[in-house]
């Protein structure tokens, strides 16, 4: 789930679709645009400045090092990938301009990555010290907030 422009999106990476309200609305809206992404799923999404930014996920069950932005009508492949190909993992902006990618499936063994990288809207990477909480890895999924400039992990 974001919030962009204001409007909330949720993302249903499984399903591959996602929807749009507004607060104080009851109805929530389908809409297209949202994640035309090359079919991946399983993808993190999460809202930075003027744009969306889409990591990883699953393409035909391979998971990929993808990452796109959405400008508010486009999507568009960055030429830049992160350091690890990842499906169910976190991100969360730390600035109007950056975002910290961590955690999730990877492929092969063990699956539960560790890794965490900071991107920038231009697709840079750079890679943090990867986390230690050994039971954040046995989640196979698990969600993260920017609160006060920590990343709380949930």
């Amino acid at each position: 789930m974001v919030e962009y422009k204001e409007k909330i999106f949720i993302y249903d990476g499984f399903l591959n679709k996602c929807f749009y309200g507004t607060q104080g609305e009851t109805t929530w809206t389908e809409t297209v645009n949202c994640m035309d992404t090359s079919g991946i799923k399983a993808s993190s999404i999460v809202a930075v400045g003027q744009y969306i930014i889409s990591t990883g996920g699953d393409i035909a069950n391979q998971r990929t090092d993808k990452i796109y932005i959405y400008d508010g009508t486009k999507w568009t492949e960055l030429a830049n990938k992160l350091t690890s190909q990842r499906r169910n993992h976190c991100s969360v902006a730390t600035s109007e301009t950056t975002i910290v990618v961590m955690g999730g499936q990877g492929n092969g063994s063990p699956s539960r990555l560790k890794t965490v990288e900071e991107i920038d809207i231009d697709g840079n990477s750079n890679p943090l010290p990867n986390y230690t909480f050994s039971q954040l890895l046995k989640l196979k999924c698990h969600q993260c907030s920017d609160i006060n400039s920590d990343v709380l992990l949930l």
